[in-house]
């Protein structure tokens, strides 16, 4: 009898308790530029969507996708190029009050198209994006989120050899918080 009672006390306190979690979901706005050496570039215009859970105060993970889009007439030819980043990230918290900045990497794959009138190509690439940022609580549940990713594309470049590409990315945007809370208690 005293084991069985030792047992649920123990048990009691494992599992019992409150365990609080947090889950976010924004999106935003900005430019994507892809980094050429001695070559300037135009920016393409979009945004993204994303999903973020904080595992603990001062981590978390998440998933975006997102869309940028520039359309140029060279020659007479419409000339469209399209990158749309999809990946997972994990970010890490610095404080805990209405200012909070944070660094992460996102992984994923980076799909690069592009179109020449009629004529559509596109690939898709192992990216790694690290990203530095600062999120502003406007209220309990909304905030303004600011961030910079440096994008890291890794692609064949057709003579059988790796090769990459860099994009950078500022980005703003708004985040509403869904807040969980639940209590698990054995008696």
């Amino acid at each position: 009898m005293k084991k069985l009672f030792t047992i649920c006390c123990l048990a009691t306190l494992l599992f019992s308790g409150n365990a609080y979690s947090q889950i976010s979901i924004g999106a935003g706005v900005g430019i994507l530029n892809q980094i050429i050496e001695d070559v300037e570039t135009d920016a393409h215009f979009g945004g993204e969507i994303y999903a973020k859970f904080e595992v603990s105060d001062a981590f978390r993970v998440g998933a975006s996708l997102g869309f940028y889009n520039k359309t140029t007439d060279v020659f007479g030819f419409k000339v469209s190029t399209k990158f749309i980043p999809v990946s997972v990230s994990g970010e890490y918290l610095f404080l805990d009050g209405n200012l909070r900045p944070y660094v992460g990497v996102h992984l994923g794959t980076m799909l690069v198209a592009s179109r020449v009138d009629s004529e559509e190509d596109s690939e898709g690439y192992f990216n790694v994006s690290p990203v530095a940022g600062i999120e502003f609580n406007i209220n309990d549940n909304l905030g303004l989120n600011l961030n910079v990713k440096y994008g890291v594309t890794f692609l064949e470049n057709g003579f059988g050899e790796n090769d990459t590409f860099t994009t950078l990315s500022p980005n703003v945007g708004f985040f509403y918080r869904l807040e969980a809370f639940r209590e698990v208690t054995f008696i």
